[in-house]
């Protein structure tokens, strides 16, 4: 290294060859880099902040399998985020998935009825309305027969978020022909228990909302005998499955009688049997719906509810309590009913002072149903 030259004015500078020297050096240094490495063909990168939408949207519909794989993992990361949904639904995110929906490939499948599931969940009504609007609900439809399971797990998932957000979406499987007689059977049929009890939980939505040619269509499709026997399933999901969509449905007079007929009160009562809080819970709503009709009083006897009835009545769980109350009132119609259910009344007087006011005053009808007293 050259000596520093000192100025006259007492600074100390370098040798202008030297410098001159030193900065061509760097220069050099960074001037011949060679360029950056192309990035491999099928790395999914996402696009500079708006521009990464379309570019996201055109990679789902690309002509690379690879490629579609790779942009539908990046799509679901984006639908995660309110903001991003909203503006891949502006870009035609939900049209392209739709498209996918019938892709050969079983991953390309998935990842699409997945990320209309997330979609779905993220973008609430708005979500729902696309994606009616561009056929992705009937595509879902069209995939309940899809051959792999992973698909048909993801449309399932697709389907029960789209019916607990929207009501649009309800409506539509409503009026779609065959729709819940479809899922009616499936349930009824072979598929595995956790798509079977998704298919019940789309017939429970679709009845639980406004849509009152539901319940005609499933009592036509024979859904009282069908769920009668999912009552008996081995699988706790699908018989508390089962007895609710059996619950709603009889809510309508003509399903009451029915249900006595299938064989419905036996099944329901040994579903009261069972440990699970949950089980002894659905069990109990389904029973006093059909409890109202005078057959089911007398079949509720004669499967032995009542001793399960009081028991209820002792566990601390306040929808447990309500159910079975209501149950009393109503079976308690039954002169053989009242006879047993007299042992209640202490208990039914200490209810009326329950710090729940509606069960106060279901315990105070309870109470005067059992003590009632026919004349002559």
């Amino acid at each position: 290294m050259e000596e520093p030259v000192y100025g006259g004015d007492g600074g100390v500078g370098y040798d202008i060859e030297y410098a001159l020297e030193d900065n061509g050096l760097h220069i050099t240094a960074f001037g011949t880099q060679a360029n950056p490495k192309a990035q491999d063909k099928y790395t999914v990168t996402r696009g500079f902040e708006k521009m990464a939408f379309p570019k996201a949207v055109r990679l789902v519909q690309s002509g690379d399998l690879k490629l579609r794989q790779k942009a539908l993992l990046t799509v679901s990361e984006l639908l995660s985020t309110g903001e991003a949904c909203i503006q891949l639904l502006s870009a035609g995110i939900v049209a392209a998935l739709t498209a996918c929906l019938t892709d050969k490939d079983q991953m390309v499948r998935e990842r699409a009825a997945t990320g209309l599931e997330i979609i779905v969940g993220v973008g609430g009504e708005a979500g729902c309305q696309q994606m009616l609007r561009d056929g992705a609900v009937d595509a879902l439809l069209k995939l309940l027969v899809d051959p792999v399971d992973e698909v048909r797990n993801a449309v399932y998932n697709a389907l029960v978020e789209g019916c607990l957000r929207s009501a649009a979406v309800q409506a539509h499987l409503v009026a779609t022909e065959g729709t819940l007689k479809a899922l009616l059977n499936k349930a009824a049929g072979k598929e595995e228990p956790m798509r079977a009890s998704c298919a019940l939980e789309i017939l429970r939505v679709c009845l639980a909302g406004r849509n009152s040619e539901a319940p005609q269509q499933l009592i036509e499709a024979g859904a009282l005998n069908s769920l009668t026997k999912l009552i008996g399933h081995e699988d706790t999901a699908v018989k508390e499955g089962a007895a609710l969509v059996l619950s709603l449905l009889c809510v309508q007079w003509e399903a009451k009688s029915m249900a006595v007929n299938c064989g419905a009160v036996p099944a329901l009562v040994k579903l009261m049997e069972l440990q699970e809080l949950s089980s002894k819970t659905v069990a109990t709503a389904a029973l006093m719906n059909i409890c109202v009709d005078i057959a089911g009083k007398e079949a509720a006897v004669q499967a032995g509810m009542i001793p399960l009835l009081v028991h209820g009545l002792d566990v601390d769980d306040e929808k447990l309590i309500l159910n079975s109350l209501q149950c009393v009132a109503s079976v308690a119609e039954n002169y053989k009913a009242r006879a047993e259910l007299q042992t209640l009344i202490p208990r039914l007087s200490e209810m009326m002072h329950h710090h729940v006011t509606v069960i106060q005053r279901h315990a105070m009808l309870a109470k005067r149903a059992v003590e009632f007293t026919e004349v002559g």
